[in-house]
C-alpha cells in the first residue's frame, strides 16, 4: 500500500510538472515580466541591472520597487538555460511544482485522513491559478512555496533554527505582502505547536521581530519607500474617500460636540470596515471558481484560482470546519485570514495576485468538503476539475484573446521584424504600441539598452526609454523632412500614421488575435524631434 501511495504521489506531482511546462511560451510576458526576465538575462551576464548597478537589492519598475528574490531567481535559470522562455520561466515551473508537495505535505500537519491529503494534491495540482502563476517571472509563488516551507518547519518538535531562520530572511526578500503576515503566522504556529521549547519559541520570536523592523525600517529609508508603501501596500489609508467620509460624518456633529468625541467616534477605524469590503470582493465566488481577474492579466479566460466544479467541496469544507471542535484543522480558518489580511488595507484596489499566498490552504478546505459526500460524486467532481484545467490548456487561443491588453501575442513578431530592420535601417517605435515597449525589446533581442544618468539611485515608477539605435515615438515628437538623422521605417499606430501623412509607404499590417488592426509598419524619409 505504502508504494502504491508514493507512485500516486509521484505520478501526480511529475503531471503537473509538465502542465506547468507545456506550452513553454504561454503566457505571453506582460511588460512587467519582460522586464524583469530581461533584468535576469543582464544579471546572469555581467552582475548589472537595467540602470548599470552591480547587484542591487531594491529594483525599479513601472508600478512599484520590487525585492530582489524574482530578479536573482529568474537570472539563475537564464544563467543555467539561457536566455530563452525556458532559462526564464523554469525557476518558477519548479517551484509551482514543488507547492504541488508541499500542499501535500501542510495537508498530512492538519488532518489524519490520507485521503483528503491526496484530494488536497490534486486540487493544487489542477488549479488553474496556481498553473498560472508558475509560468512566468512572480514574486507571488515564490512567497507561497517559502510559506509552505515555513509551515512545515514550525510543525516540529525540534526546531532547526539554521534552516527556519534562513527561510524567514528569504521570505522578507521575496514579497512586501509577507511583511505583514510573517510575524502573525509565526506567533500562530508557535501556539499550535505545543511541544516546541520555549527557548526556540522566544528565538523565533525575536529573530522574525527584528528582521521585520529592520526590512521596513531600510525600505522606508529609501527616497521613495514611505510613498511605495502607501500607494501600494496601505492605500486604505490614502484613500480620499475614506478621508472624506470620515470628515463629512464629523460635519454632522453640533459644534457644542466635544472635539475629543469627534476623533473617538469617527477615524481610520474606519479603514477597517472598507477593508473589509476589500477582502469580502476578493474571497467572493465569482474570483475563485468563476473568474479570477477580469482583464486577463492573471488568469485563463473565465476561470477562476479553482474549477467552477469545486464551489460544492469548498462550501461544505467551510461547514465542516466550522463545526468541527479539533483546534488545529478549526486553525486552517485563522491561516486564511492572516495570509490575506494585507487586502484589507488595499481599499479600493483589487489585487486577486495576493490570493496566490492562501490557495494552497484554499484546497485543503475544499478537499474537506470531499467527506461530505460519496466517492461517486467526489469522482465526478475531481474529472470535471482536472477537465476544465486540460481544455483551457489545450485552447490556448481563448486565453491569448482574453489578455490582449496586458499579455499581447502579437507583439513578439512585430518587434522581431524591427530588431532585424535595425540592423542595416533606422527603426522607430510608437511608445503606445503596448502598455510598455522597451521591456519587450530589451527580452527579445539583443539590442543595447543605455542606462539613463539618474540623480537618484532607487527612481519610483521608473519607465526606461533610451535606446542605442531605435527611436522611439511619443505624442509629444513631430515628423519633417531633413539630410541627416533619416528614420527609415516606423513601426506606428494610427496617433503616428495621421501625422506621416500620404507619404508614408505602408508596408506590413499587424493584427491582434481578435482581427484587429494594432500597428503598421511605414516607410518613410523623415527625421523626428
Amino acid at each position: 500500500m505504502k508504494i502504491n501511495e508514493e507512485l500516486i504521489i509521484i505520478f501526480v506531482i511529475v503531471l503537473a510538472f509538465f502542465v506547468r511546462l507545456l506550452p513553454i511560451n504561454f503566457p505571453i510576458f506582460s511588460a512587467d515580466d519582460a522586464r524583469i526576465a530581461a533584468r535576469g538575462g543582464m544579471l546572469a551576464r555581467n552582475g548589472e541591472d537595467e540602470l548599470g548597478r552591480r547587484f542591487p537589492l531594491i529594483f525599479n519598475s513601472a508600478e512599484d520597487y520590487q525585492l530582489p528574490a524574482t530578479s536573482y531567481l529568474t537570472a539563475l535559470g537564464i544563467l543555467i538555460f539561457g536566455k530563452n522562455d525556458l532559462g526564464a520561466r523554469i525557476p518558477f515551473i519548479i517551484l509551482g511544482t514543488l507547492l504541488v508537495f508541499l500542499s501535500y505535505k501542510i495537508a498530512k500537519l492538519f488532518v489524519k485522513d490520507k485521503v483528503i491529503c491526496f484530494y488536497t494534491l490534486i486540487i493544487t495540482a489542477f488549479s488553474p491559478g496556481l498553473i498560472y502563476f508558475s509560468k512566468f517571472p512572480n514574486e507571488f509563488i515564490i512567497s507561497a512555496c517559502l510559506l509552505l516551507l515555513l509551515i512545515n518547519f514550525l510543525m516540529v518538535k525540534k526546531l532547526n533554527i539554521i534552516v527556519t531562520s534562513l527561510i524567514i530572511f528569504f521570505m522578507f526578500l521575496s514579497t512586501k505582502i509577507l511583511w505583514f503576515t510573517t510575524f502573525p503566522l509565526i506567533l500562530l504556529f508557535l501556539f499550535i505547536n505545543t511541544v516546541l521549547s520555549k527557548r526556540d519559541k522566544i528565538y523565533l520570536i525575536l529573530f522574525t521581530l527584528t528582521l521585520n523592523i529592520l526590512f521596513v525600517l531600510s525600505f522606508i529609508n529609501i527616497p521613495q519607500g514611505s510613498r511605495s508603501l502607501l500607494e501600494n501596500n496601505l492605500s486604505s489609508f490614502n484613500d480620499l474617500t475614506i478621508k472624506n467620509g470620515i470628515e463629512r460624518l464629523r460635519s454632522q456633529v453640533l459644534s457644542a460636540w466635544p472635539t475629543i468625541l469627534d476623533k473617538i467616534l469617527f477615524n481610520k477605524i474606519y479603514v477597517l470596515i472598507a477593508g473589509f469590503s476589500n477582502w469580502l470582493q476578493h474571497f467572493q465566488f465569482s474570483t475563485l471558481f468563476a473568474q479570477l481577474d477580469k482583464n486577463g492579466e492573471f488568469g485563463f479566460l473565465g476561470v477562476g484560482a479553482f474549477p467552477k466544479i469545486t464551489v460544492v467541496p469548498f462550501i461544505l469544507g467551510i461547514f465542516y470546519l466550522i463545526r468541527q471542535k479539533e483546534d488545529k484543522i478549526r486553525y486552517l480558518l485563522i491561516l486564511t485570514i492572516i495570509l490575506t489580511s494585507p487586502l484589507f488595507f488595499l481599499f479600493p484596489k483589487l489585487r486577486v495576485e495576493h490570493l496566490v499566498v492562501v490557495m494552497p490552504i484554499l484546497a485543503i478546505i475544499i478537499s474537506l468538503g470531499f467527506i461530505n459526500l460519496n466517492l461517486k460524486i467526489t469522482g465526478l467532481i475531481l474529472f470535471f476539475a482536472i477537465f476544465e484545467a486540460t481544455v483551457n490548456l489545450f485552447f490556448i487561443k481563448s486565453n491569448i484573446k482574453s489578455s490582449e491588453a496586458f499579455r499581447p501575442f502579437w507583439i513578439n513578431q512585430l518587434i522581431t521584424d524591427g530588431y532585424e530592420l535595425s540592423l542595416t535601417n533606422n527603426v522607430a517605435f510608437s511608445d503606445n504600441l503596448t502598455e510598455d515597449l522597451i521591456p519587450h525589446i530589451q527580452w527579445l533581442t539583443p539590442v543595447n539598452i543605455k542606462p539613463m544618468s539618474l540623480d537618484l539611485t532607487y527612481p519610483y515608477k521608473f519607465h526606461q526609454t533610451e535606446l542605442t539605435h531605435i527611436k522611439m515615438v511619443g505624442e509629444s515628437n513631430n515628423f519633417y523632412f531633413c539630410d541627416d538623422q533619416i528614420y527609415s521605417f516606423i513601426f506606428s499606430t494610427k496617433r503616428e500614421l495621421e501625422k506621416l501623412g500620404e507619404k508614408a509607404v505602408t508596408i506590413r499590417l499587424y493584427k491582434n488575435d481578435l482581427g484587429k488592426e494594432v500597428a503598421t509598419l511605414s516607410k518613410i524619409n523623415v527625421c523626428i524631434n
